[in-house]
Order: structure tokens, then C-alpha cells, then sequence
């Protein structure tokens, strides 16, 4: 499945960027605050750990085809998945690079952590 807000041009930039675990995890916790800081005009966006294959509702295919549906209604700049292994996130130095390099990406000003 291509990523809708993934093209050929450069990354945006994003004020703010949100991580979590799963997709739904920033929504539930967290979409209130993107979704006032992007009608204050910054740029925000979500980064999920996992494709959420271990939740009991729906496939990882289900998941994220709604995580990017919700991602618009937040008119979220960015939105990216490593597709790390749900239920197995562990800390690892692989795993601090993915996200470290997601963060250097998009070079967000604020990084929220929803837990």
C-alpha cells in the first residue's frame, strides 16, 4: 500500500511531531493538541512505531488504511510508519536509529510522546 503522504519531493518540515506505539495510539491520546496546534498554523505530523498487528480489531492493513484517513481529518502534514514488530518493540540500537533518523527527517521543533 503506497503511504499518501509520502512523495517524490522533499519531507516537510513539521512544528510538531507526534510518536507512538501503534496507529491510533496519537489520535486517542494526543489528536486534540495536532489538531489545535495545526489551527494555530503549525505543521504537525504522527510517527507510528508499529503497523498495530497484535490489536484485536481489524488488520495492520485495516489500521493503517484508517490511521491515514484520520491523519487528513488532523490535516497532518506527515505521516510515516517503521513497521517495527508490534507486541516486540524493544531498545534497540536498530530501533533508536529508525527513529532517530524519522526525527531527522522532518526536524520537528517539538516532539510529543503521548504516554
Amino acid at each position: 500500500m503506497r503511504n499518501p503522504f509520502a512523495d517524490d519531493g522533499p519531507v516537510p518540515q513539521v512544528d510538531a511531531l507526534a510518536i507512538a506505539a501503534h496507529p491510533d495510539d496519537v489520535e486517542q491520546t494526543c489528536g486534540g493538541t495536532l489538531l489545535k496546534l495545526r489551527e494555530l498554523g503549525y505543521r504537525t505530523g504522527i510517527l507510528d512505531l508499529t503497523a498495530g498487528g497484535m490489536g484485536t480489531r481489524g488488520t495492520p492493513e485495516i489500521r493503517l488504511q484508517e490511521a491515514d484517513r484520520a491523519a487528513r481529518v488532523l490535516r497532518c502534514s506527515y505521516r510515516a510508519n517503521l513497521h517495527m514488530p508490534d507486541a516486540r518493540l524493544e531498545n534497540s540500537l536498530a530501533g533508536r536509529v529508525s527513529i532517530a533518523a524519522e526525527i531527522r527527517k522532518v526536524r520537528p521543533r517539538l516532539v510529543i510522546l503521548p504516554y
